[in-house]
């Protein structure tokens, strides 16, 4: 315990936690319906907790206790517990805990087969160039966008292994991936962000029953940064943007002889030694992925049902190959399940702390705040920049555009601004968080697929992001200027 807190940044962080909660116990009241601008508090807390230990669990832990402490001051500790209770008995928060741990025993089985150790082993025969393997992942998660979290699991686990050794260091494997997971998801109609939206349209009465998709196909063109996110991690790969920040570290690092991975970026991993079974072909790394995807189109994009599905069908495979014994199928399950409980305890307590953020008004709060500097030209980039910068301190992913998509569709109708660039501007907005943010589920997924810790990733590509949100700042004030 007391080695634990001679880290002088860890007492730093805990200092400023106390102070947070001293000023909101004295300058707060309890059961009010919003804070105004003390709703900013716990996720700026959040961000700088993170940034000063790089306990992203734990700050999010402290940011839902403070948020959860402004609305019930004394009665703090039950409040926090019951918003986990709730979080974990929620529909769609169960649907998605569910995703993840269905995943997890999927790509179990992909790695105790040693299917996709076949598949890395194969695609690694076929070069040695590290642009082409990069460019690899880069389509693949394009190709794969029908959904990001398969996406991501699935291209992580395949390609990581073969990255490892060409010597691409871990975080230039992440960033590749998490650059086209959720950025070309988000302009494709058939992914679930797209419908979500389009739905969210519906529901608020902009588009008319059935009509959501539609008219949602009309923001897409105007999703800037989606478009130069990509584009600026395939100039990446390609050479044509140099190294910059955290990944050009991480090349330093590797071609010095160093880890492949970070500290604390599971570099054990690298020494795992994964048995390919007799019988492993490309078709048992190829069928079980391709069930996937037409599982997802099968049952609509509902993925509990589509991966459950296709793990249905590659442990038939397996069995059938001599692979898996059936005995065997229930310890690998249980396995995969075991993998993916940090990622779970980090989606619960994100999750309990984005509700806590909601429910004192963080969001309005911006909303109010903004509404101020509305101008048909200003709107479209002063929406993107003021909830760039709260999703950066904590993503709200569908929450925001639940919250924030009536007020800014009635801005833009008020002032006269394009409302199709308006919503492209809070859809980037949010896209932006899931790319960036310490509690997007993207990154944790991300991260965890490529074995890398995802304070880490979160830094090494934040240069490149960083650039993307600047060019994405300018794109929508020229198309603000010019749809006026």
């Amino acid at each position: 315990m007391l080695s634990y807190l001679k880290d002088h940044k860890r007492r730093a962080g805990y200092l400023m936690v106390a102070i947070c909660f001293v000023l909101v116990g004295i300058f707060t009241k309890s059961g009010q319906e919003v804070y105004g601008a003390w709703s900013i508090l716990p996720p700026v807390m959040l961000f700088v907790f993170a940034i000063m230990t790089r306990s992203v669990i734990e700050g999010f832990i402290w940011g839902g206790v403070l948020a959860v402490f402004m609305i019930e001051k004394s009665g703090f500790f039950t409040g926090y517990m019951g918003g986990i209770q709730e979080t974990l008995t929620n529909a769609d928060n169960v649907y998605l805990i569910m995703i993840f741990l269905l995943i997890g025993i999927f790509i179990a089985f992909l790695k105790k087969s040693g299917a996709a150790a076949y598949f890395a082993g194969w695609l690694g025969s076929k070069t040695d160039n590290p642009k082409i393997l990069l460019l690899i992942d880069w389509i693949l998660g394009i190709v794969l966008s029908v959904d990001e979290f398969m996406a991501g699991f699935t291209i992580g686990a395949a390609m990581t292994p073969v990255n490892d050794e060409r010597k691409i260091p871990r975080e230039m494997t992440a960033y590749t991936i998490r650059s086209v997971n959720v950025n070309p998801a988000c302009m494709n109609p058939l992914n679930a962000w797209a419908i979500f939206i389009a739905t969210t349209l519906e529901s608020i009465g902009f588009a008319a029953e059935g009509q959501g998709l539609s008219e949602y196909i009309h923001v897409i063109p105007f999703l800037f940064f989606n478009i130069i996110a990509m584009l600026i991690s395939f100039l990446v790969i390609m050479g044509v943007i140099p190294k910059l920040g955290g990944i050009k570290l991480a090349y330093e690092r590797a071609e010095s002889g160093g880890p492949i991975a970070p500290e604390g970026g599971h570099v054990e991993e690298l020494e795992e030694s994964i048995e390919v079974k007799k019988g492993v072909n490309l078709l048992s790394f190829i069928l079980p992925i391709v069930s996937l995807v037409a599982a997802a189109f099968y049952f609509e994009f509902d993925m509990v049902n589509g991966i459950m599905a296709a793990i249905v069908v590659e442990v038939i495979l397996y069995v059938i190959q001599g692979i898996v014994k059936v005995s065997d199928i229930v310890p690998i399950a249980l396995e995969g399940i075991v993998d993916l409980v940090e990622l779970t305890t980090f989606l619960v307590v994100g999750m309990t702390m984005a509700a806590f953020v909601s429910k004192i008004g963080f969001t309005e709060f911006v909303v109010g705040a903004i509404s101020g500097f509305m101008t048909p030209w200003a709107l479209p980039v002063v929406v993107f920049v003021a909830f760039a910068f709260t999703e950066y301190l904590v993503t709200f992913n569908w929450t925001l555009y639940l919250i924030a998509l009536p007020s800014v569709i009635g801005l833009a109708q008020a002032v006269g601004c394009n409302v199709y660039l308006a919503i492209a501007a809070l859809v980037c907005a949010g896209v932006w968080g899931s790319n960036a943010s310490f509690s997007s589920d993207n990154g944790v997924v991300v991260a965890s697929a490529c074995k890398i810790d995802l304070y880490e990733q979160n830094i090494s590509q934040l240069v490149y992001l960083a650039i993307s949100v600047v060019l994405s700042a300018a794109a929508f004030l020229v198309a603000g200027i010019i749809l006026a």
